[in-house]
């Protein structure tokens, strides 16, 4: 009778290692250079980890945090090594689950201004841990730009310039503590679970998230699904 093989966790070596973030980079759609930006490290770390060469623990905590696992220590303990199969399980469900849009870096408070007019909805946070100043900041920003979309209609094009130079202040306010802000959009279609008419109602969502300066990504990776609830 033959019996089954117990797996015992290990530590992961470096080739391994340098499979496994390529391959979970790659599932995010992640250039080198995001994974860099997002992890803090450069991209020739980025390269030699991933050739498979020896790493520090902090590089590969660095590594850990980027990919947003709860144990920045997981590259650094034994662990279950996934098998080729489960790691195609997961790259079908990201496929499945995720999509990759472009994001573009917020030039002036005209420009918020103009996305606020355009867009639906929003969805906003924060990509990196901001001081308490530069997130009281950024949430100002948010409630700001908010409160103009639901009366952008009423405002005349003099008017507006007043709009634009008060998100530009606010703006300029976290950049001057060390944060910008990243957008993109897209079209969403959707229905309220509660809606006796279930036609889907076709708006414009726009994305805003705020990153340490020097630290700002060029894509977004977003769930396909979109879950308000009405």
């Amino acid at each position: 009778m033959s019996q089954t093989t117990q797996i015992k966790p290990r530590l992961i070596t470096d080739e391994e290692l340098g499979a496994f973030i390529k391959t979970y980079r790659e599932m995010r759609q992640w250039s080198q250079e995001t994974l860099s930006a997002l992890s803090g490290l450069s991209t020739r770390t980025i390269q030699r980890t991933e050739r498979g060469e020896p790493s520090a623990p902090d590089t590969r905590r660095a590594l850990a945090r980027a990919f947003e696992f709860e144990d920045i220590d997981l590259f650094n303990k034994p662990m279950l090594i996934p098998s080729d199969d489960e790691l195609a399980a997961e790259r079908k469900r990201i496929e499945e689950e995720y999509l990759t849009i472009n994001a573009t870096m917020l030039s002036s408070g005209k420009v918020l201004a103009q996305h606020a007019e355009s867009a639906t909805m929003d969805m906003t946070s924060e990509r990196d841990e901001l001081s308490g100043e530069a997130a009281a900041t950024f949430a100002q920003l948010t409630d700001y730009m908010r409160d103009y979309r639901d009366v952008a209609t009423d405002y005349s094009a003099i008017a507006k310039l007043d709009i634009h130079a008060e998100l530009q202040d606010i703006i300029d306010q976290l950049g001057n503590l060390g944060a910008t802000i990243v957008v993109a959009t897209r079209k969403v279609r959707i229905v309220g679970r509660n809606w006796e008419d279930k036609t889907p109602w076709e708006c414009n969502l726009l994305y805003m998230v705020a990153c340490k300066k020097g630290n700002e990504p060029s894509t977004l990776i977003v769930p396909k699904k979109v879950d308000f609830r009405f």
